[in-house]
C-alpha cells in the first residue's frame, strides 16, 4: 500500500492502494473521504473490506484478484474519472454493497468467466454504467440496488436487474453482443404509470443489437417503457413468470408468458424477431 502500511486507514490522497493477506480485515475510513488513484485487492486478500466513509476512485479503478472476495467494498464510492471495477479471479462470487456515484463519469463493471458479480448498492450520478466480461461464457452481473443514475446503461453479457433492483432514471438502455438483459424475479411488480412503477422508468428506450430482453415476474407483473428499438441482428423478447429469487439458481422454468411488455416497436431495417 503506497503511503501507508497495509490494513491501516491512513492512506493519503492520490495513493495507489493494494490489500494483501496481512493487516486488519476491516479497513475503516472513519466516516471521512479518501481519494485513491487505484485500489487492488490482491490474491490472498479474502475477507478484507473497506467500510465507513467515502472512497473517491480515479482512472485505475478497483481491481479484484482474490477468488473468495466476499464484500470487499462496503463504503460509498465516488468516481473522479472513468473507472473499471474488475474481477480478475477465476473462482468465487463477489458483491459491492456501497452506493456508487458516477459523478458524470463512466463506471464499467467487468467480470471473469463463469462467476457472479453482485452490485447491491445504488448506482447514482449522471454518468453511464457498462457491464462487460473477459470471456463470453456464463458470466453474470446481478444488480439489486435502487439506482437513479441518469446516464445510459449498456450490457455486453448476461445482466440481471432483480431483487429490489431498479433503474429509476436511466432512459437509454443498450443491449449488445448477443447477450441478455433480465428484468425481474419470482415476485409480482406492477406498473400502472401513476401510483406504482416497475423496475424501469416509463420513459426508457431499450435499444437491442442482436440481444435478448427477458421480463420475469408473477402474474400481476407489468413493465412499461417508451420504445423498444430493434436494430440489426437476431433479437428476442421473452416474458415469463416464476423466475428464481436473487442469488438462487438461474432457472428458466416452462411457464406461461403472462407479464406483458408495454412498448412500441421501430425497425430501421428488416429484422428477425423471436418472441418466446
Amino acid at each position: 500500500m503506497a503511503g501507508a502500511s497495509n490494513g491501516t486507514t491512513n492512506f493519503l490522497d492520490g495513493d495507489s492502494v493494494t490489500f494483501t493477506n496481512t493487516g486488519a480485515a476491516a479497513v475503516s475510513l472513519n466516516s471521512q473521504t479518501r481519494t485513491a488513484t487505484r485500489v487492488v485487492f490482491a490474491a490472498g486478500s479474502s475477507g478484507k473490506y473497506i467500510t465507513t466513509g467515502v472512497l473517491r476512485i480515479g482512472s485505475g479503478g478497483i481491481q479484484f484478484y482474490d477468488g473468495n472476495p466476499g464484500t470487499p467494498v462496503r463504503c460509498s464510492v465516488e468516481l473522479t474519472a472513468d473507472s473499471d471495477f474488475t474481477r480478475w479471479a477465476t473462482a468465487g462470487s463477489m458483491n459491492l454493497s456501497g452506493a456508487i456515484d458516477t459523478k458524470g463519469y463512466v463506471a464499467t463493471f467487468r467480470n471473469q468467466v463463469g462467476y457472479r458479480f453482485y452490485i447491491d448498492g445504488a448506482l447514482r450520478g449522471a454518468g453511464a454504467v457498462l457491464c462487460t466480461r473477459h470471456n463470453p461464457i456464463n458470466s453474470q452481473t446481478w444488480i439489486t440496488g435502487q439506482s437513479d443514475f441518469t446516464g445510459y446503461f449498456r450490457n455486453a453479457y448476461e445482466t440481471l436487474l432483480t431483487g429490489s433492483g431498479a433503474f429509476k432514471a436511466a432512459g437509454d438502455i443498450r443491449l449488445t453482443e448477443g447477450y441478455g438483459f433480465t428484468v425481474g424475479d419470482d415476485g409480482a411488480m406492477a406498473d400502472d404509470e401513476s401510483a406504482t412503477f416497475g423496475r424501469l422508468t416509463n420513459s426508457a428506450t431499450i435499444r437491442m443489437f442482436g440481444a435478448a430482453f427477458h421480463l420475469r415476474g408473477g402474474v400481476a407483473t407489468t413493465e412499461r417503457i417508451a420504445t423498444l428499438h430493434l436494430a440489426e441482428g437476431l433479437d428476442s423478447v421473452m416474458a415469463n413468470e416464476g423466475y428464481a429469487a436473487p442469488r438462487g439458481p438461474c432457472a428458466w422454468p416452462d411457464s406461461s408468458a403472462t407479464p406483458p411488455v408495454a412498448a412500441s416497436f421501430r425497425r430501421p431495417r428488416p429484422t428477425t424477431i423471436w418472441a418466446v
